[in-house]
């Protein structure tokens, strides 16, 4: 704070600094702390003077505050990690049903039977299920984005460069008013 260039409090570099601070900041006169610990009076009053004790008391609050910052983000980490590995356990257990449902789906086709097809549907509900627990199904129903598809994309442009503006004004009013419902 008050410090020249290249000056050190010696009330900083005191190896007992801790107990120096807790002494002023109770109270103890300059004369007593500065016999209990050899040190000078000036030397204490500098010290004081200059805010080293606000500016010790400011370090360590911060890096108490980067402790419980890092104390939290570990905290956060640890939950994603178990939410992640709690998603792959049920997407292994997911996994698990299909084959199971696959297996049974075979035996029932083997042998013909009715159940063949209460198989089928089970199948095809857990390979449901395991779609959309893999983010590849969203809804009632797939979802297929057709507008990033090249073929479409290719499609469009051909169409709107072979129309006449009146046909792509037409166009535009009408796909809107689908849009629109």
């Amino acid at each position: 704070m008050d410090r020249s260039p290249g000056a050190q409090c010696t009330i900083c570099n005191h190896p007992l600094r801790v107990e120096i601070d807790k002494a002023l900041v109770a109270g103890a006169t300059y004369r007593e702390i500065a016999q209990r610990f050899g040190v000078s009076r000036d030397a204490l009053y500098r010290h004081r003077k200059n805010g080293h004790i606000v500016e010790q008391i400011a370090k360590a609050a911060k890096k108490k505050e980067i402790q419980q910052a890092k104390e939290v983000q570990a905290a956060i980490l640890a939950q994603e990690a178990q939410e992640v590995a709690d998603a792959q356990t049920i997407l292994g257990e997911v996994s698990r049903l299909k084959d199971r449902a696959l297996t049974i789906l075979d035996r029932a086709e083997t042998e013909g039977t009715r159940e063949a097809c209460m198989a089928l549907r089970e199948v095809r509900g857990i390979v449901e299920l395991l779609a959309k627990v893999r983010g590849e199904l969203k809804g009632d129903g797939p979802t297929i984005n057709i507008i990033q598809n090249p073929q479409f994309v290719e499609f469009k442009s051909v169409v709107l460069e072979v129309m006449c503006d009146e046909c792509r004004e037409r166009l535009t009013r009408e796909l809107h008013r689908i849009v629109g419902k």
